[in-house]
């Protein structure tokens, strides 16, 4: 496994194998290497989850256009006009990441429950991991999910 600054090696078996579904179970795993799993994993599994909020739910004064919520406390917050992006706010439990004026900004809450601060690309990476899994067809977060595939390029 690598990826930026933690490169391990995984000894691991395949256990199932078939055209849908690829499982491994891993033998050993260094501390380095779990680390890099549970952010794959977690990611992953956060962007899956990710539940398009109805508006009934919140008050429309608020602002957004589209909410999305998901495990650990994870929301994404859309702001559209006619299906245009116009802002974009992904809280995560320790880093807000927004899109405005077409850039983007992060606030970094440090560590806690177990993280470590982020650089700017880790967060990008992490929201791009997340959007990448989630299965919506508003038109706002695939506009989302391009403008973070351009900056990561």
């Amino acid at each position: 496994l690598k990826s930026g600054e933690i490169e391990s090696t995984v000894e691991s078996r395949v256990v199932r194998c078939t055209d849908k579904i690829f499982a491994v179970e891993f033998l050993t795993v260094p501390s380095d290497a779990r680390i890099l799993i549970d952010r794959l994993i977690s990611d992953r599994m956060i962007g899956i989850n990710m539940n398009l909020i109805d508006p009934k739910h919140y008050n429309t004064q608020s602002g957004f256009s589209h909410w999305f919520h998901g495990p650990k406390e994870t929301n994404l917050f859309l702001w559209s006009t006619n299906d245009k992006l116009s802002k974009a706010q992904l809280d995560l439990n320790n880093v807000v990441l927004i899109y405005e004026d077409d850039s983007f900004i992060f606030e970094n809450k440090g560590e806690s429950k177990g993280f470590h601060a982020l650089n700017h690309q880790q967060i990008m990476q992490k929201a791009l991991s997340i959007i990448s899994q989630m299965h919506s067809n508003v038109v706002p977060l695939n506009e989302l999910k391009s403008m973070l595939e351009q900056q990561l390029e």
